[in-house]
């Protein structure tokens, strides 16, 4: 295991990647006109028929059965998951806040989307997607907005999916350390494009200094922030441009070796530079590029500004062994997966179970459709209790027509035979304490419509 360096005390132990990507596309800038691509590893659940028919549901299924509904290594993966998962309860009082602190997200997305509507900028989806709890059947729409960044729904689904690559970096490597690079003084609106991309060569080519490679450390990870928004004596907003990084430490140095490394990188850096020791939590280092209260400040136009300046600009980069490790994932086919644990869950790979065609179809799906096909699952989730205060399995499903049924989906049934009798049972309460509510929905209200809207993290 790598060693990292001591911290200036001296103490030797003290140094050192929504919906899945398949939903996420359906609702971002992707969405099609026309035509609709559908890759047929799911059976249309309007389609009668298609595949096998499965035993009546209620009868907990050994891993015999597990494995015999399953129709391939991936599918078997994600069933074995669902029924380990299915039926923890939370409180309902977290419930609440829970929901209550996504409501105000949902709030703030819309209030920014339409401010940059309002300038002739398309901040809205087409797509129509919806979460369907497989047991329960409760369901919440999920607000489409196209792929920008500083929308804070936008931003918590790709946050999410980023903390996931970096926990996991961390676990392989738990001596990494957090650094923080600032560019002087307050940027201006009209300035902050400049800033940025001046920002992100300046850490590219410190990563390249001999000085660096030569002590073991490297910068595998950069997330650029805004800051805080300040506006001058003219009224200009302004932003505390500055970055977070997630450094990897090869070998451990003696403190004086450190001591005069950290150094060479605050020469280097010119500004000022804060070397936050051993990397206790990597939430910090992957937060907002705005954090949404602060975008109450800016107006209409200034939004739309903010959106020209970010437009195309690459704020989170992964480098390094974290890049590596993010293409080994993606050529591999696997997903990161939360595993709760006896004393702290962990994330696991495991291969991608949506995308891709399954050995149990009966017969070969279209995979195109000449207008939006009903009722149809996109992408199904590992157990959640994003719907009700018990985990149950999730679907996404475009153009949901409000049934909750999917007669015929072979997977859907196979979720219930596995999962149903856990989800009604659920796991035993703490002591002294009466089990959750068993069905207890979830419903924001939408701005726009005065329908339910959220975002899964």
């Amino acid at each position: 295991m790598k060693q990292p360096p001591p911290d200036e005390k001296g103490a030797a132990d003290a140094s050192t990647s929504t919906a899945p990507n398949r939903a996420s596309s359906c609702g971002g800038n992707q969405n099609s006109t026309g035509s609709y691509p559908v890759s047929p590893d799911g059976v249309n659940p309007r389609e009668a028929g298609a595949g096998a028919h499965l035993g009546a549901p209620g009868t907990a299924p050994a891993v015999a059965r597990l494995k015999e509904l399953a129709g391939s290594r991936a599918e078997a993966f994600y069933f074995a998951l669902c029924q380990a998962l299915t039926g923890r309860d939370i409180d309902v009082g977290a419930k609440d806040k829970q929901d209550q602190l996504r409501a105000v997200l949902v709030e703030q997305s819309y209030r920014i989307a339409d401010a940059l509507e309002s300038q002739g900028i398309k901040a809205y989806g087409t797509a129509k997607l919806s979460m369907v709890g497989v047991i329960s059947g409760e369901s919440i729409e999920l607000p489409d907005f196209r792929n920008i960044v500083f929308i804070p729904l936008v931003a918590q689904r790709k946050r999410s999916q980023m903390l996931k690559q970096l926990e996991y970096f961390v676990q392989a490597h738990p001596f990494s350390r957090m650094w923080v690079f600032t560019t002087g003084v307050r940027t201006p609106l009209h300035e902050v494009k400049e800033r940025v991309e001046w920002l992100s060569r300046r850490i590219s080519k410190l990563n390249a200094r001999p000085f660096m490679r030569a002590a073991g450390v490297s910068i595998v990870f950069r997330s650029t922030e805004l800051g805080c928004v300040a506006r001058d004596e003219t009224g200009t907003p302004t932003f505390h441009i500055h970055a977070h990084a997630i450094v990897d430490v090869e070998r451990k140095l003696p403190l004086e070796e450190w001591c005069k490394f950290r150094d060479k990188v605050q020469t280097w850096w010119n500004f000022y530079f804060h070397e936050a020791g051993k990397l206790e939590g990597v939430r910090e280092t992957c937060k907002y590029v705005v954090k949404p209260a602060e975008l109450e400040i800016l107006t209409a136009p200034e939004l739309a500004e903010l959106h020209r300046q970010l437009f195309g600009r690459k704020l989170v980069q992964c480098l390094g062994e974290l890049k590596l490790q993010r293409k080994e994932l993606e050529e591999t086919r696997q997903c990161l997966v939360r595993i709760p644990g006896s004393g702290q869950s962990h994330l696991k790979a495991l291969p991608k179970w949506n995308g891709g065609g399954c050995r149990k179809e009966v017969e070969e799906k279209p995979k195109h459709y000449d207008e939006p096909p009903k009722d149809w699952i996109v992408a199904n989730l590992p157990p959640s209790t994003v719907l009700t205060t018990r985990a149950e399995p999730i679907v996404v499903v475009m153009n949901y027509t409000g049934s909750g049924q999917f007669h015929g989906n072979r997977r859907i049934e196979a979720l219930r035979e596995i999962c149903g009798p856990k989800f009604v049972g659920g796991s035993d309460p703490p002591e002294g304490e009466s089990p959750t509510l068993l069905h207890r929905r979830r419903v924001i209200d939408d701005p726009q419509s005065g329908g339910a809207g959220g975002q899964a993290e």
